[in-house]
């Protein structure tokens, strides 16, 4: 009798609360929040705005950066606007990038999922925004060691140059020169067949460099390469000319951005290295650790940095200062990479895992370990 009891106290109170929740649906007060959702008005320019500064502040306020496109992407999905769910998106990715590779990846494929259900709609999505997105997921599983899916998607934009789906100069030298860059990083030897698709993928990014304009985001860019390569096969002094004249025609042209400082100058440090001639390897490090507050975003670039730092001060004989960059670099919570590729024994002291660091890099093709540039 007692649990009937209950049971009846229950469903009366169930019948109460619906009552309740239906009288409130039919009176002014919810009659008002239905006009108000109704009527509500999409701010475009708010969105855009959000976006615009973001970019701004990419150098110079990080932390507010996810804040920004958080937002932009919240407003997107109240509107129901494709194009800047997508854009937003992309742009939270692309952040993520210099700061966690696997959470680039996970954006990135809700990004491309969106992308895939909503194109069919009919709302003008910009294409630029997944290309963006395929490199960004391409330099992440490089960035996690993860060849394949590097390939898969470095392979995915140049599919869309050859089916003619963007036939603009300046996307495919960006393709053409990261395809390049990825054969020489991947475990080149000149004596592995990789130099061949090099050598291709060099060649068409000068041929689609012709026609640019001075002021293109990818002028000269094979000269970068050409850079890369020369490193590769060891030739350090040709190597640096064409890095130094890389920098020398983007800063007289203005347009240079910080991603692509440290990552020449932390090429030309390697050459210098490799050569055992530390100190001039510290020279442009130095150089690298100057554009700090401005990398502040590009985190890899300064995990890179303190690797290097190591390496040098390794090769100086100074281990106490290389331990101490040694450490710092793995400590970085944002490139757990880092330690997952090289497999670190924390419980080992710190001299001997700089002393593996080093003699991993020499017995697996450091010699070949450009770095690329930001995305």
């Amino acid at each position: 009798m007692l649990i009937l009891k209950k049971i009846r106290y229950i469903l009366l109170s169930v019948i109460c609360i619906l009552s309740i929740y239906n009288c409130l649906l039919n009176t002014s007060f919810a009659q008002e929040i239905k006009r108000s959702l109704s009527t509500y008005k999409c701010d475009t320019n708010a969105i855009d705005q959000y976006i615009r500064t973001a970019n701004v502040y990419m150098e110079t306020h990080n932390d507010s950066v996810p804040i920004l496109l958080n937002q932009a992407l919240k407003e997107s999905y109240l509107c129901g606007n494709d194009k800047r769910i997508i854009k937003s998106l992309a742009q939270i990715t692309t952040w993520q990038y210099g700061h966690n590779a696997s959470l680039a990846i996970s954006y990135g494929y809700q990004t491309i999922e969106e992308y895939n259900r909503r194109k069919i709609t009919g709302q003008n999505i910009s294409n630029k925004d997944i290309y963006k997105v395929y490199n960004v997921m391409a330099r992440s599983y490089e960035a996690k060691g993860i060849i394949d899916s590097t390939a898969y998607f470095f392979y995915l934009l140049n599919d869309e140059i050859a089916n003619g789906s963007d036939t603009s100069k300046d996307f495919a030298v960006s393709v053409y020169s990261q395809l390049a860059l990825f054969w020489l990083n991947t475990n080149w030897d000149i004596n592995s067949g990789y130099i061949e698709p090099t050598k291709e993928f060099i060649e068409k990014s000068r041929q689609a460099e012709k026609s640019l304009p001075d002021s293109s985001v990818q002028a000269y860019t094979s000269y970068m390469l050409e850079g890369a390569y020369y490193l590769c096969i060891k030739q350090f002094d040709s190597s640096r000319y064409y890095f130094l004249k890389y920098l020398d025609l983007r800063k007289k042209n203005n347009t240079l951005n910080v991603t692509w400082y440290a990552a020449v100058y932390l090429n030309i440090a390697e050459t210098y290295m490799l050569e055992n001639n530390p100190e001039m390897a510290l020279v442009y490090l130095d150089k690298t650790m100057e554009l700090k507050e401005k990398l502040s975003g590009f985190q890899r670039y300064l995990t890179i940095t303190k690797l290097y730092y190591a390496r040098a001060y390794y090769q100086l004989k100074k281990y106490k200062a290389g331990i101490d960059y040694f450490e710092s670099a793995i400590s970085n919570k944002g490139n757990t990479q880092v330690i997952a590729h090289f497999s670190f024994d924390l419980e080992i002291s710190s001299f001997v895992r700089l002393n593996r660091f080093f003699t991993f890099q020499i017995l697996n093709g450091c010699s070949c370990d450009c770095v690329s540039l930001g995305v």
